[in-house]
């Protein structure tokens, strides 16, 4: 039996005419967005100067690998962030992980962002935000329950400073909670908050106040049980939900000056003649991991054993005139001790500026292992 063998009839000169023009025009296109990018330059005015901002990737052991620069997006297209830019930023070494979002949500990087961890003492931050949202007058004095500092110690809590019997102002303690994130301050706060006509405030009350807020905000994979961030099985986040409430607290006038503040003297109180000094937690852990805080304006830090290491930060880059914040999250770095500020130093390679920074900048390395 003889096969049959069909002929293939040929194409349509005009359609494959058609179809190479319009090939052509795609990569031309293509090729013109991956060449040409905004000019941008790191918001400080302590710096001048064009910087091309770059991220710097690791290889798993800390030591600096390849220089690469990112095109980032102008304000206009800040919502549909072009594939080119996806991994080249957020690479980080410590953490188990991480994202890196635009203040207005945008996902830019991300290393397992949506797995439910703990948050530790970032958890401070929707403190924060209840209580800012909740209290008008910043002024009103609460008296420190001497039960505050025996929660404290009995959870090797940090503490701000205040002392049993003291009488501190709203703001100061917002000081105390979100700067040095001392768990005195943290409690007193959500004790007053959560306080009502018939029933004393307490921590557990805040919290459902606290989810409440996470709901409302879609933080869906997020859940409260303190106010302070100490560690228990039911109190968990992620790191995307994390970075988009403090991209979402940041937009807070007072919140922002408290986060980036590099220390604080609290008004004279009946304890404190002359104030109480309190200095940054995060400026701390880079000076201590012997790092430039330069470009991160400000953040905040957490740690337990179970949690780790953990970091909120954030930069304001200017994109051809307009200012935009970059919200970092890392979680889980380091071996669960606090003895090298690996948070420290994911974050100080993720919002590295490309220009070497001058020799005066960097800080003699220390280790420490007092918490946070």
């Amino acid at each position: 039996m003889k096969k049959i063998h069909k002929r293939r009839k040929s194409g349509n000169p005009v359609m494959l005419l058609l179809v190479f023009a319009v090939f052509t025009a795609i990569m031309i296109i293509t090729l013109k967005i991956l060449f040409t990018s905004p000019t941008f330059t790191l918001v400080d005015t302590a710096y001048a100067g064009n910087g091309i901002y770059n991220t710097f990737f690791m290889n798993g052991t800390g030591a600096v690998g390849t220089d690469i620069p990112v095109p980032l997006p102008a304000p206009e297209a800040e919502t549909a962030v072009a594939e080119e830019i996806i991994d080249m930023f957020g690479k980080v070494s410590y953490s188990s992980n991480a994202v890196l979002i635009t203040g207005n949500g945008t996902v830019v990087s991300d290393l397992d962002k949506d797995r439910v961890v703990f948050p530790a003492s970032l958890t401070k931050v929707m403190t924060a935000v209840v209580v800012l949202e909740r209290v008008g007058d910043l002024s009103q004095k609460i008296v420190m329950d001497a039960d505050i500092f025996e929660i404290a110690a009995a959870e090797n809590a940090a503490i701000a400073g205040f002392m049993t019997g003291e009488e501190v102002t709203i703001l100061d303690l917002l000081y105390g909670s979100l700067l040095a994130s001392g768990a005195d301050a943290t409690l007193a706060l959500a004790r007053y908050v959560s306080a009502t006509e018939n029933e004393p405030g307490s921590e557990e009350a805040f919290s459902l106040l606290m989810n409440e807020k996470a709901a409302e905000l879609g933080l869906n994979d997020t859940h409260f049980v303190n106010a302070s961030g100490l560690h228990n099985p039911k109190h968990y986040s992620t790191a995307h939900d994390m970075a988009r409430l403090f991209a979402y607290a940041i937009k807070n006038e007072t919140f922002r000056r408290i986060v980036t503040s590099e220390e604080y003297i609290t008004a004279p109180s009946n304890m404190h003649a002359e104030g109480l000094k309190i200095q940054s937690s995060v400026r701390s852990v880079f000076k201590k991991a012997g790092l430039e805080m330069y470009p991160v304006l400000g953040g905040k830090t957490g740690y337990t054993p179970e949690a780790k290491l953990c970091l909120a930060s954030f930069a304001t880059i200017d994109y051809n005139g307009v200012p935009t914040d970059f919200i970092l999250v890392t979680l889980g770095a380091g071996d669960g001790t606090y003895k090298t500020q690996y948070h420290a130093m994911d974050a100080h390679e993720v919002f590295r500026i490309a220009a070497p920074q001058p020799e005066e900048l960097i800080i003699n390395s220390a280790e420490t292992s007092a918490a946070p």
